[in-house]
């Protein structure tokens, strides 16, 4: 473990505008076909996620039809419940760079990742309702699947996976609603949305953290801590690839990137276990 790429030292403090500024340049730099789609697919229709989703959440968030008939969801950060996001220890443009990053190191990790973590980009998008969806937001593919179902928390060829994301994220919101699984599908992808209050960092007002992943809940409690070779390979990927870690140095906040780093290293460290929830 290098862990040492993306660790330069920082000779002035970046804004949160200007980690804003860097993660729409990353993403229009060497985007994917569906990233591409993401960024320049005409808009067909717009309306508020409420009307089609049964866990609407806090913060404001639109259902999107693309021209090419991919159905997305928009959450502007003017949007974002700001109390609630300051209580996780982020404010609103961060949730949006967390959601970016989430899928900057999904796509990096490869499978099952870039399939279960919903491609995303930060887009604006101007319906005539501005007051519903007007300005810049995260753009993500919509998962299929229900909320709040048993079968990926009781199989750990989902639970366990599921949970070292988490646990690598620092995912502070990982409640029942916070993912998606078709029932009716055979060998469905989990759909783990919703990571804009991921990549924690201790903080006196962090008072989330005890709620923080209910995978790595089930996964700690049915006694499979140990890390399986796949997920330290997984963790020796990320320290060995400089350019995903100097792109998540740039757009994270300071304490964010150290923790996201010290979660890596005591994972690592004998004796090779997932984290706890209040380790994140």
């Amino acid at each position: 473990m290098l862990l040492h790429a993306g660790q330069q030292i920082r000779i002035y403090r970046v804004t949160l505008r200007e980690r804003v500024g860097i993660t729409l340049l990353l993403q229009q730099g060497r985007p994917t076909p569906v990233e591409e789609e993401l960024l320049h697919a005409p808009i067909v229709s717009i309306r508020g996620a409420q009307e089609s989703t049964e866990n609407a959440g806090t913060s404001r968030v639109s259902k999107v039809a693309l021209r090419t008939r991919r159905v997305c969801f928009h959450k502007t950060a003017v949007g974002i419940n700001r109390a609630q996001a300051s209580l996780y220890g982020h404010k609103q443009f961060g949730v949006l760079i967390n959601e970016s990053a989430a899928w900057m190191l999904a796509k990096a990790l490869g499978a099952p990742f870039d399939e279960w973590v919903p491609p995303t980009v930060i887009r604006s998008i101007w319906p005539t309702d501005q007051k519903l969806a007007g300005g810049y937001g995260v753009l993500s593919i919509g998962m299929e699947g229900q909320t709040n179902v048993d079968p990926p928390l009781e199989d750990p060829a989902y639970c366990d996976s599921a949970a070292f994301w988490d646990a690598l994220i620092g995912q502070q919101d990982r409640h029942c609603g916070n993912y998606r699984f078709d029932t009716r599908a055979h060998e469905p992808p989990l759909g783990l949305i919703d990571n804009g209050y991921a990549f924690a960092a201790p903080t006196e007002w962090n008072t989330y953290a005890s709620n923080a992943s209910v995978f790595v809940r089930h996964r700690r409690q049915g006694g499979r801590l140990a890390l399986s070779a796949h997920e330290l390979a997984w963790l020796d990927s990320i320290a060995v690839d400089s350019h995903l870690l100097s792109d998540l140095g740039d757009i994270l906040e300071p304490v964010q990137f150290d923790a996201f780093l010290a979660r890596i290293r005591r994972m690592t460290s004998p004796p090779r276990e997932i984290l706890d929830e209040l380790e994140f």
